[in-house]
């Protein structure tokens, strides 16, 4: 079973560093989430784009990941399709993200126990296009098997990479050029891709076990 673990963590993380996948999603990430990056070189307000871009690219990146595992051709979704699955994902995370945020800050492990429920949300909203309710009823269910597991390995992804992260943001804040901007694009880059990896390898397993 440890090898299980290990082969997924090593899958996730390896998914920024692949070749074929930078080639299905460099120029979305591009789009949606590096243009908003330089406007925030220059206003805080285009924060709100990188999060709008953000939403954005994880129904692109989620349709990457799966034709990248069942060897198919990639096609970025409709514009129309990418703005339905957009609206579901956003939907069910006004529903949970404050549950566990407000979890997490007054009683810790209650927090935990429900990131722990829903940790599949996202993913469920995203690729069956249900309403929250049925994403969350169903992540609860399938998370009973690795939900656990998944979470250990969110939280030690975000360990390992907000160091880099904070130096990187550091450096743009205190010497902002192109060098430390480029660094803190490529930092991004490895957080996005290898947590979303992670979610989408963990749910393929926790089905894969049913």
């Amino acid at each position: 079973m440890s090898r299980t673990k290990t082969n997924l963590i090593a899958k996730a993380i390896a998914i920024p560093f692949n070749s074929e996948i930078f080639e299905k999603l460099y120029f979305s990430y591009l789009l949606l989430i590096g243009l908003p990056l330089v406007g925030q070189m220059y206003s805080d307000f285009f924060i709100f784009f990188s999060f709008i871009g953000m939403g954005l690219f994880f129904p692109i990146s989620m349709t990457a990941l799966r034709s990248y595992e069942d060897k198919s051709n990639f096609a970025v979704p409709t514009n129309q399709l990418i703005l339905k699955k957009f609206w579901k994902v956003f939907q069910v995370t006004c529903v949970t993200f404050p549950i566990i945020v407000l979890g997490l800050i007054f009683f810790v492990v209650p927090g935990l126990i429900v990131w722990k429920r829903y940790i599949y949300v996202n993913l469920i909203s995203e690729q069956e296009m249900l309403d929250p309710f049925d994403s969350m009823r169903k992540s609860t269910l399938i998370s009973q098997r690795n939900g656990w597991r998944l979470l250990l390995m969110t939280l030690t992804l975000f360990l390992i990479i907000y160091p880099f992260s904070f130096i990187s943001a550091s450096l743009s804040n205190l010497h902002p050029g192109i060098i430390t901007f480029v660094l803190e694009f490529a930092i991004f880059w490895i957080l996005t891709l290898s947590s979303t990896a992670i979610c989408f390898y963990g749910y393929k397993e926790a089905l894969a076990n049913d």
